[in-house]
């Protein structure tokens, strides 16, 4: 037996002479017990100059709302009517492990719809947030998955059929998300991504001087969105 095992040390450690590095890979992988030392460090690929897996991870996503709603709860209630909510989303996430990712975001979405007072025209609703994030990493070499979670400040644009020149009303306020990811690599360092983000901002209205039943009148915004774009891993 151990002339056996010494023979297959000796085969692979002549495989990546005769063959393709990637059968060579294949070899190792499949049997890393009986690869010599010489064979291993001629078939793992070399390290990085900074001799780590990339740590930092950037996202460019566009978003489209699976579902979408906001109300304020202001002489009685105002719900919106808007049938798109269209938006970008940016990630930046920092890998201190394998396993964990801290960043931060940016959020912006924009949606429209029939006035819910009636009428010929429309209303428009925007929102942005930034949120803290943290969250969880695997994967494989090929397809990365990631799930957070975000905390972080919020604002709110809508026009309001009842304003005077349809003026706009302003929420300020907080929310959270919940957002899983995956990545799949089209090079060592690109990546195209498509997931889901479910989100929640609370605001406060924030419009003194219009209508004095709406100053700091409480609201809520959701959203469930499909999102997709390019990742690039540094």
């Amino acid at each position: 037996m151990p002339r056996f095992t010494r023979a297959l040390g000796l085969l692979a450690a002549a495989v990546p002479l005769v063959a393709p590095p990637f059968m060579a890979r294949c070899f190792a992988e499949a049997s890393p017990g009986l690869v010599s030392p010489v064979a291993s460090a001629s078939v793992v690929p070399a390290a990085s100059p900074r001799g780590e897996a990339a740590r930092h991870h950037l996202r460019l996503q566009g978003t489209w709302a699976l579902g979408r709603g906001t109300d304020f709860f202001a002489d009685g209630h105002f719900q919106d009517m808007a049938h798109g909510n269209a938006g970008v989303d940016f990630d930046y996430l920092f890998s201190p492990g394998r396993l964990f990712t801290v960043g931060a975001g940016a959020r912006y979405s924009y949606g429209s719809g029939i006035s819910p007072y009636g009428g010929p025209h429309t209303e428009s609703e925007q929102f942005a947030f930034v949120p803290f994030l943290l969250g969880w990493r695997g994967g494989t070499s090929r397809v990365a998955a990631d799930v957070t979670l975000g905390l972080g400040p919020a604002l709110g644009a809508l026009t309001w059929g009842t304003l005077p020149g349809r003026a706009h009303v302003f929420g300020w306020g907080a929310g959270g998300e919940i957002a899983p990811t995956f990545t799949f690599k089209a090079t060592e360092k690109v990546g195209v991504t498509f997931g889901f983000a479910a989100r929640v901002l609370a605001l406060s209205l924030d419009r003194t001087g219009v209508e004095s039943q709406l100053a700091g009148a409480p609201g809520v915004h959701g959203e469930v969105t499909a999102r997709a774009g390019l990742a690039l891993d540094l």
